[in-house]
């Protein structure tokens, strides 16, 4: 989906996790879902962001904000806007 390679790189994972987080969120206040479902989902958003905070505490998740200044850009401006 994400990957042409069988080992991707941060600059490709974060954008990936942003997406599925976009998803998840949106699906989980979705009220044609039944509550069960919406609670899963919402478990998995708590999970995804888990992982979300573990690599922005990453060294090379800062290393790679600096190699790909877009990346960086784009966290950014999702971090003002959100």
């Amino acid at each position: 989906m994400f990957f042409s390679r069988s080992t991707p790189n941060l600059a490709k994972v974060i954008p990936a996790m942003d997406h599925i987080d976009e998803h998840l969120t949106a699906s989980a206040l979705n009220s044609k879902y039944h509550p069960a479902i919406q609670a899963a989902l919402a478990v998995g958003k708590k999970l995804l962001d888990k992982y979300y905070t573990m690599t922005d505490q990453s060294e090379v998740y800062r290393i790679a904000m600096s190699t790909y200044p877009m990346l960086f850009y784009l966290e950014l401006t999702d971090t003002i806007t959100n």
